[in-house]
């Protein structure tokens, strides 16, 4: 007994009906896809009359099922189910030639899943603003970078090349932008002509890799350029221990001179006739010549050495007041002082100016240390230079104090006289 769409339970008749719907928006895929994808005339029309059909099985199960017959004759069941089995193996065959299409051809979807993949972002605009062609990692760039997505070519391009997050990158035209996560890229605006019209061409490229490498080795470069700084000075040093080493050496030589000449006088004093009057004569006035006071040598001067150290080093050493340059004890502890400060200045706070204070309070001298590097992100630890510096100071009974907050600031007291200091105590 061949049953009609009337005669099913409203539960059945009801599942039918969506399947119908379901084949109907299948077909109606299938159209959409190839107009979209620009088939040929052949392969549209095919697809028309695909739906056509779906929908006309649709529309006369709908009239059954209210009891609404546009024919004498009641279609069985049976010749609907057939009926959408076909339409959905002709949908399912259009789909399959459909999708072999694209495995061999060239489409716009085509292009625009390639230039998604790609690992390069691209855009095109034209001079009003409006993207032509973009692709995703571009799009993802933009929203990184300034928390919105790509409405407006020209604007994008605005904020890169006349923002505050530009950096100038390798070649002129270039422009780098860090991204929050650390990704680097290069951007490259040029403009391309198609089809007698001006577009505009944004090229992002990730140059993560070279951009760590390129800061990697400015770091060595700046490195190696203070070693080399410190070179030159070491070799100003030694030049200046040399001439130290000289000086004692004639110091010890002017010691023994005035000695023998010492013996010489004595035994002539007691036999005169024993002893060269002439000889005693001519040590007497050579020792005297190398005894006559002269002004030092500029090498031997207080301070001269750190202060030419820190014009090699690159650091402005800048003296406000009067360090001591009597007691030697003090001048070689200002010394290690000052060498301590320019070293944590290059090392630690990246600056190029050391700030010295000198002031005379009472019996003390206070120091007062600042510089123009980098403030401390916390409480400074002492180790190292700190540590023997604070050493040297409280040995000549001084006090040493460094702060962090809100900037470096070493603070020295010495004092002037050892000895007012052990009698206060």
């Amino acid at each position: 007994m061949m049953y009609t769409i009337i005669q099913l339970e409203p539960n059945i008749c009801g599942v039918l009906l969506l399947l119908s719907w379901l084949v109907f928006l299948l077909t109606l895929h299938s159209l959409i896809s190839l107009c979209w994808l620009r088939r040929e005339r052949q392969s549209l029309i095919f697809a028309v009359f695909i739906l056509l059909l779906a929908y006309a099985v649709l529309q006369q199960m709908l009239l059954e099922s209210k009891g609404i017959f546009l024919i004498t004759v009641q279609i069985p069941v049976l010749y609907y189910c057939i009926a959408e089995i076909l339409l959905c193996a002709l949908v399912i065959l259009q789909q399959f030639h459909l999708q072999k299409w694209l495995k061999v051809s060239l489409s716009s979807m085509s292009v625009k899943e390639a230039l998604d993949s790609l690992p390069t972002g691209l855009l095109f605009y034209s001079d009003d603003g409006v993207p032509r062609l973009f692709n995703e990692r571009m799009n993802r760039i933009c929203l990184d970078a300034f928390d919105m997505p790509l409405h407006n070519g020209e604007e994008f391009a605005g904020l890169l090349y006349h923002g505050d997050i530009r950096e100038q990158g390798k070649e002129p035209g270039d422009q780098v932008l860090v991204l929050p996560d650390r990704s680097v890229y290069s951007f490259r605006l040029s403009s391309v002509e198609v089809a007698n019209r001006k577009y505009h061409e944004l090229v992002a490229s990730d140059i993560t890799q070279e951009w760590q490498l390129k800061k990697e080795l400015e770091e060595q470069q700046k490195k190696a350029k203070q070693i080399n700084i410190r070179l030159k000075s070491l070799l100003d040093t030694i030049e200046y221990v040399t001439m130290s080493r000289e000086l004692l050496q004639f110091k010890t030589t002017l010691h023994d001179n005035i000695g023998r000449n010492l013996l010489y006088a004595k035994r002539w004093l007691l036999n005169p006739e024993k002893a060269d009057k002439t000889e005693v004569l001519d040590l007497f006035r050579t020792n005297i010549r190398g005894l006559k006071t002269e002004e030092p040598e500029q090498w031997q001067t207080p301070y001269y050495v750190i202060q030419k150290q820190a014009k090699q080093l690159g650091i402005d050493l800048h003296i406000d007041g009067k360090l001591p340059e009597e007691d030697e004890e003090l001048i070689s502890l200002i010394d290690t002082a000052l060498s301590v400060q320019m070293t944590n200045v290059l090392r630690h706070a990246e600056g190029s100016r050391v700030d010295v204070k000198v002031t005379e309070n009472g019996d003390f001298y206070d120091l007062h240390f600042t510089n123009d590097g980098r403030k401390p992100e916390g409480e400074i630890i002492e180790r190292g230079g700190l540590t023997n510096l604070r050493r040297e100071v409280e040995f000549v009974h001084g006090t040493m104090d460094v702060f962090s907050v809100p900037e470096f600031v070493l603070l020295i007291r010495l004092p002037r006289k050892r000895g007012s200091i052990e009698e206060g105590r």
